[in-house]
């Protein structure tokens, strides 16, 4: 993978080539926004800033989804580069890294693919192990700049009493946090009379010299647990599609995983600190067996996990490094985050260390049912893609879109064919969402596809390439033909030309 390519382009350059089978993508990305740690801390002296990003990427395969893969991005910002703090510019030392956790929550597919449906085509053309790789990397070399540049911080308001100026109270993150502080102060006696500075609005600092592939440290985890269908329900009920029990699925993993960051041709990451692999219930030889068939060039595999402290870390004081709720993350549908939230419930979180954790996870009841479960780390330092914000495939959209376009993917079934076209069909019908599609052909991006309505299609197999591109010979450029549907005719589309014909209708 080249540093300055795109995604629209590297994931065509791995799609089937073949004129009657055409892909629409949707990359899916929020806007950047602060949100809480994933990480507790002890105080709030310590605690970074941090960033959350959701990603989304569901492929569609003539009007049917095949892949979708699900994926969290949050950024842990020091303070030191947040708001007008006294900033060294020319100072490197790692307490000013900022560091990117990229979950990947859910990675699934349909089974319902031409290339699996029809016998006489070879499955084998289709790999989707290749699509959610070329997402990882993409997303593993998406440069946090351009976040950064389109984060949402929240605004803070500052508060002295005025009976004693010299005691400031920290900013307030709400109307309702800062109404409760002043309950607090009439209740002990103090002073009503409570001066508030108007909203302050949060800055970061970055130095002159921050470059993404020196000053960011990139994580990639996983869990992997093996399940008849993560993003498509009733998908597993499709006998084409190819489900593995957990061995298989913890070994197609960690081969892929490994490809992103040590295969002699890949260039996502310069730096390889760590490539980490926990088995509950398994012991060390056991788990490295799972090593044997991984290039190890830039570092070699070990048995644990991307989030203990070393004992140099200094970010919580004393022993707080071997405790694990301050480095275990919280991080969405995930065991490891259940497990810490039970051990809050019991008092316990704060005496837990990380060891006892790693023990106690592995007996719960959800990893003694024989499953092979594992839990995939990755640290280091990647190469960032150019002009990733100008990628066409790529549509930043606010929390509610997105979420309505999950809820579209995640609540239609995908038992049958006809099942799944509800979900390419909803969307399309829908001005705002249509225009978040991207079709794709070959190695070439094509232009987003029209609402249905607009051109008069009731059917889901006439919303399939309804826009043809052709090249004309005085400007080169490409132009849409965009039919005017009448009320008599259906529009289709005539596979081995690069026109658009009219079907007279069936009497």
């Amino acid at each position: 993978m080249l540093a300055d390519s795109q995604f629209a382009d590297s994931l065509a350059s791995i799609l089937p080539k073949d004129d009657k089978i055409k892909y629409n993508i949707l990359n899916l990305q929020t806007i950047p926004k602060e949100s809480k740690s994933i990480v507790f801390y002890k105080s709030q002296k310590g605690k970074p800033l941090s960033i959350k990003i959701k990603h989304l990427l569901i492929v569609f395969e003539n009007g049917i989804p095949i892949a979708g893969v699900e994926i969290f991005v949050y950024l842990s910002l020091p303070k030191e580069i947040v708001g007008n703090h006294n900033l060294d510019k020319d100072n490197t030392d790692k307490k000013y890294k900022i560091e990117r956790l990229i979950f990947v929550s859910k990675a699934d597919t349909t089974g319902l693919s031409i290339y699996q449906r029809d016998a006489s085509l070879n499955s084998k053309n289709l790999k989707v192990g290749l699509i959610v790789r070329k997402y990882i990397e993409w997303l593993s070399a998406y440069p946090v700049s351009e976040y950064l540049a389109k984060v949402k911080l929240k605004n803070t308001q500052k508060v002295k009493n005025s009976g004693d100026l010299s005691l400031t109270h920290p900013p307030f993150s709400s109307v309702i946090q800062r109404n409760i502080y002043i309950l607090k102060q009439k209740a002990k006696g103090g002073s009503p009379e409570i001066s508030f500075s108007k909203y302050i609005t949060k800055q970061l600092n970055l130095p002159d010299n921050f470059t993404d592939s020196d000053d960011v440290i990139t994580k990639i985890s996983l869990f992997t647990r093996a399940e008849p269908q993560y993003l498509f329900p009733n998908s597993g009920k499709n006998k084409t599609k190819h489900i593995l029990n957990g061995d298989e699925l913890l070994k197609w993993w960690c081969k892929l995983i490994n490809s992103i960051v040590d295969d002699k041709d890949s260039q996502i990451f310069n730096q390889v600190n760590q490539k980490m692999l926990f088995i509950p219930n398994s012991d060390k030889s056991s788990t490295s067996r799972y090593f044997s068939k991984l290039e190890n060039t830039k570092c070699e595999w070990g048995v644990g996990d991307i989030f203990s402290q070393s004992k140099e870390d200094t970010q919580n004081q004393k022993n707080d490094h071997k405790i694990a709720i301050y480095n275990i993350p919280l991080l969405p549908d995930d065991p490891k985050g259940r497990f810490l939230e039970h051990l809050v419930v019991e008092n316990r979180a704060k005496k837990v260390s990380l060891t006892q954790f790693w023990v106690e996870l592995g007996v719960r009841q959800e990893f003694r049912l024989g499953v092979v479960v594992g839990v995939i780390g990755i640290k280091g330092k990647t190469n960032p893609v150019k002009n990733a914000s100008l990628d066409p495939s790529l549509k930043i959209v606010n929390d509610k879109l997105f979420e309505q376009l999950k809820n579209i993917i995640i609540e239609n079934e995908y038992g049958t064919v006809t099942d799944s076209q509800q979900c390419y069909k909803q969307i399309v019908e829908d001005k705002e969402m249509c225009e978040l599609f991207v079709q794709m052909s070959g190695k070439h991006i094509l232009i987003p596809v029209e609402p249905a309505n607009n051109l008069g299609v009731t059917s889901i197999v006439n919303t399939v390439n309804v826009l043809s591109v052709r090249t004309t010979k005085s400007n080169k450029k490409r132009i849409a033909l965009i039919p005017t549907a009448s009320s008599n005719s259906n529009i289709t589309h005539d596979l081995n030309s690069s026109m658009l014909v009219r079907k007279k209708p069936k009497i």
